[in-house]
């Protein structure tokens, strides 16, 4: 987890895209996965860190959203998710650069699948899961150079990366990169590295 000296008021979101807002459609899409994993006689524990409470600046928590676990005695740890909540399409396989070389490190560390999982969801109706799918987090050559760059401090505080972009050209399952409202560099995941519940299923269950 790292303070930083960011104000919540730079990522300029517009109306009904702030913090907290994310947080309530975080909270649907994140009960139903787990609701999911319950029902299948898998155990779902809360990993990262909650700061929605924060109010003053941003804290980077370098952890998960969910580690799965074969049972709630939590013998094996079956693999690692992050939830990622959209309330249009036009976003579902987008997230930060930053998070993509969160995942890849995690992935390089654990003898367990990472996965980012998307879900639409309308807090206005309480809907969820009209749409998702599992992007699987793959290691890919040269992602520990933008480890030490997202670095906010420590050995690596000062290191630097001029383009990020690259990241486009470097890891084989992100198409493009873009920068969002909020002045963050974004990934859009390739659409033939999306997989369905089936998939993600099968592939747990491979862990048991």
């Amino acid at each position: 987890m790292q303070q930083t000296e960011r104000s919540i008021d730079t990522l300029q979101r517009p109306d009904g895209n702030d913090i907290k807002s994310n947080y309530r459609k975080h909270d649907v899409g994140e009960a139903y996965f787990v609701g999911r994993m319950d029902e299948r006689g898998y155990h779902a524990e809360q990993w990262g860190i909650d700061m929605r409470d924060e109010d003053s600046t941003l804290i980077y928590d370098d952890k998960m959203d969910l580690r799965v676990w074969d049972t709630e005695a939590r013998i094996s740890c079956l693999c690692v998710t992050d939830v990622k909540t959209k309330s249009t399409e036009d976003w579902l396989g987008i997230f930060n650069q930053r998070h993509l070389v969160k995942y890849t490190k995690w992935a390089d560390l654990y003898d367990v699948p990472v996965f980012v999982y998307f879900t639409l969801v309308n807090t206005d109706d309480d809907t969820v899961g009209a749409e998702n799918f599992f992007v699987p987090v793959e290691v890919w050559d040269g992602y520990e150079k933008y480890v030490k760059h997202y670095q906010k401090d420590g050995p690596f505080a000062d290191f630097y990366i001029e383009d990020t972009d690259l990241i486009a050209e470097e890891c084989p399952y992100v198409d493009r990169t873009f920068g969002a409202d909020d002045h963050n560099r974004v990934v859009v995941i390739d659409d033939n590295h999306y997989e369905d519940w089936g998939w993600f299923e099968s592939a747990v269950e491979q862990n048991r």
